[in-house]
């Protein structure tokens, strides 16, 4: 038998449409397993407010946040472990490409500096390039755009870095609950 949403009406505790309050009596009077959900949830209602109100004993606060300082102190801990074996795995790498690279320099030593001449003129003429096409669009783009406009969009990158520095502030912010 289907006991949806007759277990969802008997559980949630909302007021019923008469229609759907109609529909749950009906079916109580014919579905045994609902039946004993109304009861048991009636007697669990009972137990929760019958039940006496738990006071926390003395110190429970410190307590707790000790427990918070010596977690956050082992999951720091553990952190640090893992930065340091990847750092250390990071290194060990590097070594070996260093090594493997100071084998190729030692066997050929001119041609090693012939490629990196070739590599830095080639950097050198790049940054260059870039160079010219950044001044080409800027220049471009500063005659297209008006100057009321550019300083619109001056005054909002200023105003959401600063919305970004308060919000980061109150993010960041470490919280302490008071006793």
């Amino acid at each position: 038998m289907n006991h949806q949403p007759f277990e969802t009406w008997l559980l949630s505790g909302e007021p019923l449409a008469s229609d759907q309050a109609q529909a749950l009596r009906d079916h109580l009077l014919v579905c045994e397993a609902c039946q004993q959900l109304r009861s048991s949830w009636s007697e669990v209602q009972r137990l929760f407010e019958e039940a006496p109100v738990v006071l926390p004993e003395r110190g429970f606060t410190q307590r707790w946040h000790d427990r918070l300082k010596e977690s956050r102190r082992i999951h720091q801990r553990k952190q640090t472990r893992a930065f340091l074996a990847a750092s250390a795995s990071a290194a060990l790498i590097l070594f070996i490409f260093i090594a493997i690279r100071l084998i190729e320099v030692i066997r050929s030593p001119e041609q090693f500096l012939l490629v990196w001449i070739y590599r830095v003129v080639s950097a050198l003429a790049l940054i260059n390039e870039a160079q010219v096409i950044v001044k080409a669009a800027f220049s471009i783009v500063t005659s297209i755009v008006p100057l009321p406009v550019w300083i619109g969009l001056i005054l909002l990158l200023a105003i959401l870095g600063c919305l970004w520095l308060v919000l980061y502030k109150t993010i960041t912010t470490q919280r302490r609950i008071e006793a």
